[in-house]
């Protein structure tokens, strides 16, 4: 399964997704399962854009369970606060922020990936 991870709030959401996902890496579970998607087409004579997306490709519930705790840690360290959306390919969604997360969102979450 795949979710895509976006910082939603904050001052320079780029650099702090960048931060997230080598925060993220820590984690035995979530290593090397964390990519940013490639554009499509880029303009010939452009650079590539920085991705606003973080890619979690994930085997299990479990996993996703690690991710949710370990992006709640990391928006706990923030200084300003920040939130990140977590997303399914079929669009569905939670927030998390420094007031944590809803079990029943993360429920949902994990019975739509199934």
């Amino acid at each position: 399964m795949q979710l895509n991870l976006r910082v939603v709030d904050g001052e320079n959401p780029i650099d702090e997704l960048h931060h997230l996902e080598r925060w993220l890496s820590n984690e035995q579970d979530l290593r090397g399962r964390l990519t940013y998607p490639v554009a499509d087409i880029t303009p010939k004579g452009e650079m590539g854009g920085l991705s606003d997306v973080l890619v979690a490709s994930l085997a299990s519930g479990g996993a996703v369970t690690v991710l949710v705790q370990s992006i709640q840690s990391w928006i706990a360290a923030q200084r300003p606060k920040v939130s990140v959306e977590i997303k399914t390919r079929k669009g569905d969604s939670i927030r998390v922020d420094a007031e944590g997360f809803s079990p029943d969102d993360l429920t949902r979450l994990l019975k739509e990936i199934d």
